[in-house]
């Protein structure tokens, strides 16, 4: 079969070597596997599958503050093995991953995409409310039985911030792994059973890069949920070395929350003499995708109006057409990035901000910002930060997102918020 050499993931040539993060220990996540036990499997390659699960098991730090996992089985019917808040040790996940027995039956995928989406929950020990990455792999040898059924429970899957990765082998289509994961990236496929040795180490480099420090039990969010607009300075006075420093601090802003459609909305204008659109919050749902168009912004570089940009944010940014929760009492957020005085009046802009509970938050940089302002524009000195270059916006990331998850608005403001 000249063309079944084996489909591999992109990042599969780059990284052929034993992949493990550099620090392991910071590694923290919930993965469900999602395993095909239809009569199509032999006993021998169902061996190979739970070989499989077990190397993933064994390049994570397995533990109640680190990875945790859960096991369903689906053939007909899917059926929980073990839950996320069941095993504490790696030696016991692995043990209960051996004990497993192949059932037999059709591949009922979508049924199982549905039921296994109540296993994140905080009664099977999902820590969604800590923000911690949420995975569900699903381990496939064929076509679904119900294929109409797998679209709907996978966007409501990834809509609840799950991550899904498709792992098809021999007989799985190709067309309903790409359906399940969203994203071709978090696809995998080989033609045979025993190549499943070397994808778990394809399977740790993907966990390295969405498992990292940063989205752990300490960075606890109490908002589950938050719109969040960036409006990002792109005057003239900041040099291009630091509009690049900038938009990776919006970005590790934006990695310190899980962004997904129920949770975290991103929406980003930049601003200068005039704001200028980037994105609304109802344009992105991941923090790939956000995190990709920040990247890609061009400065615009002329002068400072702030005033201007509050009000275009207010007008344009915080409204139900364009994404923004409001009515539904979701928590609103302005983060204000600038390194200079603005050229217009700001106090009239803020207090209109105000006026809809929309809570802001001003980050100042270098010498030429009035602190002062800043606290015009927040109408709250809690909510000002203020640093002395832009290589010095690391430093305040932690305290400017643990400002942004503490903070409320007075009920008194908010009427019957509760």
């Amino acid at each position: 079969s000249g063309e079944s050499s084996g489909w591999y993931h992109p990042t599969w040539r780059r990284h052929k070597d034993r992949i493990i993060c550099n620090d392991m220990k910071g590694d923290i996540a919930d993965i469900i596997f999602l395993v095909d036990g239809s009569t199509s499997i032999s006993s021998d390659n169902f061996d190979i599958m739970k070989n499989f699960m077990k190397s993933v098991v064994n390049e994570t730090s397995v533990g109640e503050k680190q990875t945790r996992y859960g096991l369903i089985v689906f053939s007909d019917n899917p059926e929980s093995k073990f839950t996320l808040n069941e095993y504490k040790s790696k030696r016991d996940v692995n043990s209960a991953i051996t004990k497993l027995r192949e059932p037999s039956g059709d591949t009922y995928t979508g049924k199982a995409l549905k039921y296994s989406l109540g296993y994140f929950g905080a009664q099977y020990g999902g820590r969604k409310a800590l923000n911690v990455p949420q995975w569900l792999m699903v381990i496939t040898d064929g076509e679904a039985t119900d294929p109409y059924s797998l679209a709907g429970p996978a966007k409501e899957l990834r809509d609840n911030g799950i991550i899904v990765y498709s792992i098809g082998v021999v007989g799985a289509n190709k067309q309903e792994l790409e359906l399940m994961a969203g994203d071709t990236n978090k696809v995998f496929f080989v033609d045979d059973f025993h190549k499943l040795d070397t994808l778990h180490k394809n399977i740790s480099f993907e966990f390295c890069q969405t498992s990292k420090p940063g989205k752990t039990e300490s960075n606890f969010c109490e908002k589950t949920q938050g719109d969040l607009v960036l409006l990002i300075d792109s005057s003239g006075s900041i040099s291009t070395t630091d509009f690049t420093i900038m938009k990776k601090f919006a970005t590790d802003l934006v990695s310190s929350f899980n962004i997904a459609e129920q949770s975290f909305r991103v929406g980003v204008a930049q601003f200068s003499s005039d704001p200028k659109k980037e994105f609304f919050l109802n344009e992105y749902y991941t923090e790939a995708e956000v995190n990709n168009q920040i990247n890609n912004m061009m400065q615009i570089r002329y002068t400072t109006n702030i005033g201007k940009a509050l009000d275009y944010v207010r007008t344009e940014y915080f409204q139900p057409a364009r994404g923004s929760r409001i009515n539904a009492k979701v928590s609103q957020n302005l983060v204000v990035i600038t390194d200079g005085r603005s050229d217009d009046d700001v106090v009239d802009a803020a207090e209109k901000l105000k006026a809809m509970n929309i809570e802001v938050f001003a980050i100042g940089i270098g010498k030429d910002h009035k602190p002062v302002e800043l606290g015009q524009i927040t109408l709250n000195p809690e909510r000002v930060f203020s640093v002395q270059d832009f290589a010095s916006l690391d430093k305040i990331k932690k305290k400017v997102v643990d400002t942004i998850c503490s903070s409320k608005v007075p009920d008194t403001q908010a009427g019957e918020q509760k």
